[in-house]
């Protein structure tokens, strides 16, 4: 260096106040801290998630024990809806997939989180929940044709869930309108793809029948509707030999608490005196029905 320039001054670095260090961007934590709004929409949504739990529980209690309903009378929509294929996918009560899915939700809804993965577990767990109780109430509607008034309240549960999630503005801090419509658009595609093409019911797939008195059985089975006999009853026998070899698809249960797979205590529920007896829609047919007859009070077109 010439001699007469002088040396530049360091540049001291600026004092730090209070002994805290400074943070960088990228070491922001996360907000976890609520405001009063938020946590009572999230103590809504906790105490929604507790109704729809409970609710659930007590149906898949009534699945595995084949009890009758609370406030509902034997062969109603409480029955039908439980005796479907559609009360179960590949042998797990969709009442216990409910429940479990409440559980998360009221779970995630207390639990301390970054305010940006809260809102967004919400959302996409009430979103698939949602979807999940559309379809089944879509099935009640036009496939079963009758109505459970748990299962109602479940679905409107859920859909207050949903609706307070929604309302959390922004509904996921950080995520664009975009990114939300793509997760919310793959959680609807994955429940439905899961609901419809999952089997139902216990053993894997279903065979699919061919016949008119096979696809007026299957019909029969999907509808909610329950053929009661016993193994000893002659006028039973000749009901399933109208149908042949596609007896197997036929909704039968056992009411002599000696043959197979015998629920005696379900027939008893249903008021059953008499065999056979036929129930379709929540009305008991008495006697011997011809596959016409069948087809006509189930509403069955091939």
């Amino acid at each position: 260096m010439a001699r007469g320039q002088r040396r530049p001054a360091r540049r001291q670095p600026p004092a730090r106040t209070g002994g805290q260090p400074r943070q960088t961007p990228h070491q922001t934590p996360a907000r976890v801290a609520e405001t009063p709004r938020e946590r009572l929409l999230y103590r809504g949504i906790a105490a929604l998630a507790l109704v729809g739990f409970a609710v659930s529980v007590y149906l898949t209690y009534l699945y595995f024990s084949k009890s009758q309903a609370s406030f509902c009378s034997a062969g109603s929509g409480c029955d039908l809806v439980r005796d479907s294929k559609y009360a179960a996918i590949i042998g797990i009560p969709v009442s216990l997939v409910g429940a479990i899915g409440y559980a998360l939700i009221g779970a995630v809804a207390l639990l301390p989180m970054a305010a940006a993965n809260k809102r967004l577990a919400l959302f996409a767990l009430a979103l698939a929940g949602f979807t999940f109780a559309a379809y089944l109430t879509y099935r009640e509607a036009f496939t079963i044709q009758a109505w459970c008034p748990y299962c109602i309240v479940s679905a409107v549960t859920i859909t207050g869930i949903l609706a307070l999630t929604l309302l959390q503005k922004p509904v996921a801090p950080g995520w664009s309108r975009g990114s939300l419509a793509f997760l919310g658009g793959s959680a609807v595609v994955v429940v439905l793809v899961a609901s419809v093409a999952l089997p139902s019911g216990v053993g894997g797939p279903e065979p699919v029948a061919t016949s008119y008195a096979g696809k007026l059985a299957q019909h029969l089975s999907d509808s909610g509707a329950v053929f009661y006999g016993t193994y000893w009853c002659s006028f039973c026998a000749a009901q399933k030999q109208l149908f042949g070899d596609d007896e197997q698809y036929l909704p039968y249960v056992e009411c002599d608490a000696r043959g197979k797979n015998a629920q005696p205590s379900r027939c008893t529920a249903a008021g059953v005196r008499n065999y056979p007896t036929w129930s379709i829609g929540g009305r008991l047919y008495e006697g011997v029905q011809p596959l016409e007859e069948l087809a006509r009070l189930s509403g069955f077109q091939q």
